[in-house]
């Protein structure tokens, strides 16, 4: 196995497996650190990718390639980094409004 098949798997690996539930657990509980913060980003990763994959797969016909997984783990990141956009939008609006 070369070096540059190494650093894909490494870097799939990371991109699938830890950061969509990362950044997921920094969003909806930032209180959690070190070790904590790891395994349930993992754990969260992993299912949310798996959902993704299935779902896309069995109810939208979409085919499970590499390509496809990394547009869902992007998607996942996207939305995860969205929402506290929506949160303090609403919070202004709301001290606007009021």
């Amino acid at each position: 196995m070369d070096v540059l098949a190494i650093a894909r798997a490494g870097a799939g690996a990371v991109v699938m497996a830890w950061l969509p539930g990362y950044v997921w657990v920094r969003v909806l509980a930032p209180h959690f650190v070190g070790v904590a913060r790891f395994v349930l980003a993992v754990a969260l990763s992993v299912a949310l990718m798996t959902l993704c994959l299935y779902g896309g797969d069995a109810l939208l016909h979409i085919p499970v390639t590499p390509g496809n997984a990394l547009a869902y783990a992007a998607f996942l990141v996207a939305l995860a980094l969205v929402l506290p956009l929506v949160r303090f939008a609403r919070r202004r609006l709301d001290g606007v409004l009021s």
